[in-house]
Formats: structure tokens, sequence, C-alpha cells
């Protein structure tokens, strides 16, 4: 598992105060990978990860991000939702878990499966209005 701490700067902390949980996080990603390489882009995933990055004459690659306002992993919060994130992440794609979110610095965590974490399946149940209720 590697750790990254990211200090926001005033204009990073002002784009991110407005937005909610999950796209403060891809964009937090964002701004690392752009502190790496500033011509780094950001093209549609063509697997629909949560984030696809392109760094200039290399090949793309999908990530997928976890955020919460918790300075630590908050392992407990922590669900991947939907049988397409559960394969790319069983097939070595990353888990960006990115903490503190909301304040000045940031954590990201990157998380490997069957390194870092493993996935346990639960079951789920879809709550709807019965015939009679709508």
């Amino acid at each position: 598992m590697k750790k990254v701490e990211l200090l926001l700067d005033d204009r990073e902390y002002a784009l991110l105060k407005n937005l909610n949980t999950a796209k403060a996080a891809v964009e937090i990603c964002k701004i690392y990978f752009r502190r790496q390489n500033p011509s780094v882009v950001f093209p549609p995933s063509p697997n629909k990860a949560d984030l696809h990055v392109q760094f200039p004459n290399a090949s793309g690659f999908d990530i997928e991000v976890k955020g919460t306002g918790e300075p630590g992993l908050a392992w407990n919060q922590l669900k991947v939702s939907g049988k397409p994130s559960h394969d790319m992440l069983k097939q070595g794609m990353p888990l960006f878990r990115v903490c503190s979110i909301g304040s000045r610095k940031a954590i990201i965590f990157i998380l490997k499966y069957g390194e870092d974490f493993e996935m346990i399946p639960e079951p789920r149940w879809t709550i709807r209005p019965t015939k009679s209720a709508r």
C-alpha cells in the first residue's frame, strides 16, 4: 500500500469546496496526477472506470476512486458497487482511497487487490415502493 499526502493550494482547495465527496475524490486524484505531469489528460474510460489516466506517449490506465472525509481508510465504508468494478480490481486495476476530503491535506492510499485488500460479497436488497404505494 502506498500512502500519498497532498497539500492543496488555495486554488485547488477552492475548486473542491462545493463538490460532493465522490467528485472531490476524483478531482484530488487528477491533482495528484497533474503534479506528476501537467500534460496528463483524463479521457472517458473505455471500461467505465471512475477515472482514466493518460500520460503523453504512454498507455492509459483506469483507476477506481473511493473518497471519505475520514482521516483514515475507514475500511467499513469501502464498498465496490458493481461486477465490472469488482472484475477490474481483481485484474489489477488500482483502488485510490482518498481520505480527509474537506481538509487542506488530502491523503491518498493506493491499494491493490490481493496485496492490500480482499473483497467479500455481501447480500444487498433494493427497496422500492409496492404497486399500491405508487
